[in-house]
C-alpha cells in the first residue's frame, strides 16, 4: 500500500508522484489552484496570444469562485518550457467545475485557445487557505 505523499519535501528523490501515490481531495479548509500550461503551435501569432490574455482577463469579474487568477506567456527562463501558463486558485474542489463549466470560460476556451494549442497540461494542488497568494 502507497502512503499519500502531500508536499514536494515529503517525495523521496522523486520529480513526480505516481498515480497510485495520488492523494484524496482533502475535506479540510483548503484551496486548490488549477494549474495549466499550454504550448502552441508554430504558426500561433503574438496577436493571437493577445486575444487569449484579453478573453482570460475577462473571467476574474463573471466567476465569483475564482479567489486568484494569473495567466500569462512564459519568461523564456529555462529551454523547454511551455509557451503559457494560466493559475487560477479556487475556493474548493467542488468550485472546479463551476470555473470549467462556465459558458464565458467555455467560450475563451473553445474560440480563442484550443485553435493555438499543440499541447496542454493541467493539474490541481492544494494548499492552506490562509496562504498569501
Amino acid at each position: 500500500m502507497f502512503e499519500c505523499l502531500r508536499s514536494v519535501n515529503s517525495l523521496p528523490g522523486s520529480a513526480s508522484t505516481p498515480a497510485a501515490q495520488r492523494c484524496p481531495v482533502s475535506t479540510l479548509d483548503d484551496v486548490i489552484m488549477h494549474l495549466v500550461t499550454f504550448s502552441w503551435r508554430r504558426d500561433v501569432t503574438n496577436d493571437d496570444v493577445v486575444s487569449v490574455i484579453e478573453g482570460l482577463s475577462s473571467l476574474p469579474a463573471q466567476i465569483p469562485e475564482l479567489l486568484s487568477y494569473r495567466f500569462g506567456p512564459d519568461l523564456g527562463l529555462r529551454e523547454g518550457n511551455a509557451d503559457f501558463a494560466v493559475a487560477a486558485v479556487l475556493e474548493s474542489p467542488e468550485a472546479l467545475p463551476a470555473y470549467l463549466d462556465h459558458p464565458e470560460h467555455q467560450r475563451i476556451a473553445t474560440e480563442f485557445i484550443a485553435p493555438l494549442i499543440a499541447t496542454r497540461q493541467a493539474v490541481q494542488i492544494e494548499f492552506p487557505a490562509d496562504t498569501a497568494f
